[in-house]
């Protein structure tokens, strides 16, 4: 005789969510080309090419970090290169308006600072803080996405100082001048891998 036992009621088991896109693909990496515009006061505007690196970590499905790292040297109006060059750096937040679709927008708000100097000088001028505000449009591949962005920058007015070289042999003195608040907007076009 056999003494096999019924079968009780089963417990499901629930089958494992898969993760969405976003979660295996966190840390992004990328190139950037752009075009930056710079105004200061009347009469005073500077063109730049620009270059630089961009790292972005996905923090949830829509808010993302991007620290983006530039360098750039002057363009002048007829096409060749002038004598400023800019460093600069900016921590933004990136939110964006369709996670994950093929075609997303994005709009960002950041913080960071610049440096100036003439490309025949070995001292860059003292960095200032700007703010950056602006809007992307990426198209998403498997890993590689592609983007276009637009961001408009403002840097409060700075105090600089200057040594000014005396017209009688006497010593130099040390002129204070105040900077008026500059300000411009940025094109880039960007590559970037997630992984």
């Amino acid at each position: 005789m056999c003494e096999c036992a019924l079968p009780g009621p089963m417990a499901a088991v629930p089958a494992a969510q898969e993760p969405e896109p976003w979660e295996k693909q966190r840390f992004g990496l990328g190139l950037r080309l752009g075009s930056l515009g710079l105004s200061q006061g009347e009469g005073s505007e500077q063109t730049y090419g620009t270059a630089g690196i961009a790292a972005r970590y996905r923090l949830t499905r829509r808010w993302e970090l991007e620290l983006a790292l530039d360098h750039g040297t002057e363009q002048r109006e007829d096409g060749s290169a002038g004598l400023r060059e800019l460093n600069s750096s900016t921590l933004s937040a990136l939110f964006h308006l369709r996670p994950q679709a093929r075609w997303d927008l994005y709009l960002l708000a950041g913080v960071g600072s610049s440096e100036r100097r003439f490309s025949d000088r070995e001292r860059w001028d003292e960095a200032v803080p700007h703010v950056a505000l602006g809007l992307g449009l990426e198209r998403r591949f498997e890993h590689l996405v592609l983007g276009v962005e637009l961001r408009a920058l403002v840097q409060p007015p700075v105090i600089r100082e200057d040594i000014a070289e005396p017209a009688v042999d006497t010593a130099a003195t040390s002129v204070r001048r105040q900077e008026q608040e500059a300000g411009g907007g940025q094109v880039t076009l960007s590559a970037s891998w997630y992984f």
